[in-house]
């Protein structure tokens, strides 16, 4: 069975890395990523397959070309076994429950749950004892359409670090079995101490729980205890009186996706900085997930603009790559004929990686003696590569990548510590370290179908930021608290400027180089979506980005672009 199985472990790694794309049809060309190990020559002016369009200056001068060598960083690339797949991470089991336990019923609060022996109720949403308490709540907390609401979990944990939850706060995902309807009813997320503080009834502990249907959407249940029983209490609780979900009949549409938007078919609007166009394409009623079908025959008459658009970031992307690159003496060669495009990437005239299909951000340190890239053909779901001044260093398939950039002078890096794991065995945090010195830590939830929590870094203009879970983290300050915004995500450079998504309360909105426009949309389709659902994924590329947004009782497919 081991074969089988390490063969499931390799097509979830594709999987994976198809997720973080948008939908693509089949490939051109089928010629594998593969590292090259040359020999080079010393030369200060190399003949390139592309002329790199880009000249030195007094403050990036050409530096002497090195002697490449791969650096042992990281492992080869190997292949995968059943220990390295990457997988969503396992959730522990609680111990059995006492028969001695109590059940809790609250019919307002459509909930039940069992608590120990002993303790007594203060309020009609509060139990207490002499070893704990538990306390429920609901909390306003609008639901998208691919809901998002562990964000509230990581701001949780990282609110005052580490004074609520210790230096190790853990983040685990929860969701409630029903046995006697053997189906599950409700998810959500628990924060609790980690490791580094042993639990006392002081201790608190927090589960935000997404109500299931029939109860309205836009609510969340909030169970508060003492650290040590959270597990215990959060295995038992049970939603009441909700509907049984109906069995899929294979059958992905609805009459509404019939239904033409009452809209205008198209809306342009032009702000400092930004070209929006809006194109209306079914109405509310046509669920973009449980009408998949149906929804995407809406859309597929927009295919040229969204093959534009790609074309347009491919041909920057590659100008100004070569144009870091020239003063080393790399270049890439693009094939935008490829479906999906793909880069080469060359030194002087010899190939280095080919097939590449996701090129990461090219800084630059101040001395301008060396410089940072990442590189992928996620295509085949090859792992990633970084690419210094005279190196490559590539990643095994449980290695994300992306993950560092020049700050000025320093490189600044973020990585998963492998100490202080949850109790299913998961990184708990991430680090960034400025050189050697760590800068920054902060709480993260564990890995999903989608990957590893934590987005690419940024470098530019001496700020640093990555994203984990739609909260945005820039110079070590979590921008959320910041500007007072639920969730940020996506977030990017465009044209060398910052931009994102934001909802601050029911409304979602924009910002590009600093200034939120005003919000627009009642919900815009986000998250780390996987397979199916990754159709939908926000596409942010160097030019703008596309995606998909509700506005009274409409539908949209958006295009945003930088002015010229």
């Amino acid at each position: 069975m081991k074969p089988i199985r390490n063969l499931v472990s390799l097509l979830m790694v594709i999987t994976l890395a198809a997720c973080s794309l948008p939908a693509a049809t089949a490939r051109v060309t089928s010629e594998p990523t593969r590292l090259v190990v040359p020999t080079f020559t010393e030369t200060n002016s190399p003949s390139l397959a592309v002329r790199p369009t880009g000249t030195p200056t007094a403050t990036n001068p050409p530096v002497e070309m090195q002697p490449f060598t791969p650096v042992a960083t990281s492992s080869p690339i190997e292949p995968l076994t059943e220990e390295r797949s990457v997988l969503p991470t396992p959730q522990p089991t609680p111990s059995p429950i006492p028969d001695s336990w109590q059940t809790y019923t609250n019919p307002a609060l459509h909930v039940k749950l069992r608590y120990p022996a002993g303790w007594r109720a203060e309020s009609s949403t509060r139990d207490r004892g002499p070893d704990g308490y538990f306390e429920l709540a609901q909390q306003a907390y609008p639901a998208s359409v691919f809901d998002a609401f562990g964000t509230a979990c990581v701001l949780e944990a990282n609110k005052n670090y580490p004074a609520v939850y210790g230096a190790y706060p853990s983040i685990l995902r929860w969701q409630s079995w029903d046995p006697a309807q053997q189906t599950w009813a409700g998810n959500g997320c628990i924060v609790s101490p980690g490791a580094d503080r042993t639990a006392t009834p002081g201790d608190r502990a927090v589960l935000f729980a997404r109500y299931p249907a029939p109860w309205p959407r836009d609510w969340l249940l909030v169970l508060r205890t003492d650290s040590a029983h959270m597990d215990a209490i959060a295995s038992t609780l049970q939603f009441t009186d909700y509907a049984t979900p109906t069995p899929q009949n294979g059958v992905y549409n609805s009459a509404a996706c019939a239904l033409d938007p009452k809209s205008p078919a198209k809306v342009v609007r032009q702000t400092d900085g930004l070209v929006i166009t809006e194109y209306a394409i079914a109405m509310a009623g046509c669920d973009p997930w449980k009408d998949f079908d149906g929804f995407q025959a809406r859309e597929r008459g927009f295919n040229g603009q969204k093959q534009a658009m790609l074309a347009a970031a491919f041909a920057r992307d590659l100008e100004q790559a070569n144009r870091a690159l020239a003063p080393f003496g790399y270049n890439l060669i693009g094939h935008p004929e490829d479906i999906p495009r793909t880069f080469d990437l060359y030194r002087g005239e010899s190939p280095l990686l080919t097939g590449l299909t996701r090129l990461g951000p090219i800084t630059v340190n101040a001395a301008g003696d060396d410089f940072v890239m990442w590189a992928q053909d996620t295509f085949t779901g090859t792992p990633p590569v970084e690419v210094r001044r005279g190196s490559l260093a590539p990643l095994t398939a449980w290695e994300g990548g992306f993950n560092n950039a020049w700050v000025g002078p320093d490189l600044v890096q973020y990585t998963y510590p492998q100490d202080h794991l949850t109790p299913a065995g998961a990184p708990s945090r991430v680090e960034v370290k400025r050189g050697d010195q760590v800068i920054f830590s902060m709480a993260i939830p564990p890995a999903g179908p989608a990957g590893m929590p934590a987005g690419a870094l940024w470098g530019w203009d001496h700020h640093w930021a990555f994203e984990v879970e739609n909260v945005v983290v820039q110079n070590g300050v979590l921008q959320n608290q910041k500007l007072g915004l639920d969730e940020m995500f996506d977030w990017r450079l465009v044209d060398g400027k910052p931009f994102y998504f934001f909802r601050k309360g029911s409304a979602y909105g924009v910002a590009y180089d600093g200034q939120p426009l005003p919000p627009r949309y009642e919900d815009v389709l986000h998250g780390q979506l996987c397979c199916d659902a990754a159709h939908y994924n926000i596409a942010s590329l160097s030019t703008g980005a596309w995606f998909y947004g509700l506005r009274d009782g409409t539908w949209y497919l958006v295009f945003v672009e930088a002015s010229a």
